[in-house]
């Protein structure tokens, strides 16, 4: 028999609570910290698992904590898609720059998402 594993909690950090709680942002640059930050805690979670190109990672003894950690983030994920379409960015403008990096990072965590960890 084997058993599951329970390395992902399902209480979320300050940082992440901080960008899913923060309702108008001062400027695009603390938008980002912020956002950034929040990112780096996601991400040290999602590399507790194996590398998703390995055999590995299709263990069945991750089921448990596969659906922890997309009941966790899934709302970081939908905001920051939600953030990433709210902005238009023409290139020619003042902060234009700093708007494409939120962007980005925001394209990156929804692409990256593993939506079949549902569950």
């Amino acid at each position: 028999m084997f058993e599951y594993t329970n390395f992902i909690d399902e209480e979320l950090s300050n940082e992440v609570q901080l960008f899913l709680n923060k309702e108008e942002f001062t400027d695009y640059y603390e938008q980002f910290n912020i956002l950034k930050n929040a990112y780096d805690v996601y991400l040290e979670d999602y590399k507790k698992f194996p590398d998703m190109n390995s055999t590995d990672s299709l263990d069945i003894i991750y089921d448990e904590d596969h659906k922890r950690f997309y009941r966790k983030y899934i709302k970081f994920v939908t905001k920051c898609k939600e953030m990433s379409e709210s902005f238009n960015t023409s290139g020619y403008g003042r902060d234009d720059l700093i708007k494409i990096r939120i962007q980005d990072l925001c394209k990156n965590i929804d692409y990256n998402f593993p939506y079949g960890w549902k569950g």
